[in-house]
């Protein structure tokens, strides 16, 4: 990001630079802000509040701000891994470095959402076929033999269908399904 457009986005209303700083990956509001003063850039906190150029000479809006910016002094990597291994990021395998390495910092990012991704897919799976199988199981445990009698409900449309809709895909009747809502609302409010 060259310098020009950096203070373009400052000076939009409600733009700040701990705004600009979120958005760029690696460099926080501290490092953005130093690296605006090593230029020669100053905050006027009176109004109106602005970034303004206090240095002699001029102004170099032509320049990256990355130029300016300091790096991190904590960056972690991640050992390479060979085609065919499992690349999930592993917490043995990070270690810590003195240097700073972008790329490998975004691998390691990227690595890690990978694997969340992973076991989030893996829990959301697990729970669906956890609640597919209580559901079975609590209707197996209806009162077969009960003797039953026919109502007729109005119920709004909406609600109709993700009926129709859920009985369908759960593969069961709707007044099982119907019984077991009702038995769950007298118990909740006994």
């Amino acid at each position: 990001m060259i310098i020009k457009d950096l203070l373009n986005e400052l000076s939009k209303p409600g733009q700040t630079v701990a705004g600009i700083a979120k958005q760029i990956e690696g460099v926080g509001e501290k490092r953005l802000k130093n690296a605006l003063n090593q230029v020669g850039y100053r905050f006027r906190n009176q109004s109106p509040k602005e970034w303004f150029f206090a240095a002699e000479g001029s102004q170099p809006l032509d320049k990256s701000i990355f130029d300016y910016v300091k790096p991190d002094s904590h960056s972690y990597h991640t050992e390479t891994h060979k085609p065919g291994e499992n690349n999930t990021p592993d917490v043995n395998s990070i270690s810590h470095t003195g240097e700073t390495n972008v790329k490998d910092y975004s691998k390691l990012m990227y690595d890690e959402l990978k694997a969340i991704r992973s076991l989030l897919q893996k829990h959301n799976r697990k729970n669906t076929v956890n609640v597919s199988n209580d559901l079975l199981e609590r209707i197996s445990g209806l009162n077969k033999a009960a003797e039953k009698t026919r109502k007729t409900i109005v119920i709004d449309k909406t609600i109709s269908e993700q009926l129709d809709q859920f009985a369908k895909e759960k593969r069961v009747t709707k007044s099982n399904l119907l019984e077991l809502a009702l038995l769950d609302l007298f118990n909740r409010y006994k």
